[in-house]
């Protein structure tokens, strides 16, 4: 395909348009600052706690 075109992809997670960029395009995203967004707004990569079940035969006073 050349520059400035654009293709309509389907895939198993959906349809997309595919779009083709000349350098000059390109080169205008690549010089963009960086989206630091996610450094502020993640959250820690921390494992789930483990949940315990209270049984009925547990109870205390039985």
């Amino acid at each position: 395909m050349k520059e400035g075109e654009e293709e309509i992809i389907s895939g198993p997670s959906g349809t997309y348009t595919r779009y083709y960029l000349s350098n000059e395009e390109l080169q205008k995203y690549r010089d963009m600052p960086q989206d630091t967004f996610w450094d502020h707004n993640a959250k820690p990569n921390t494992p789930p706690k483990k949940i315990t079940k209270k049984s009925k035969h547990n109870k205390e006073g039985a």
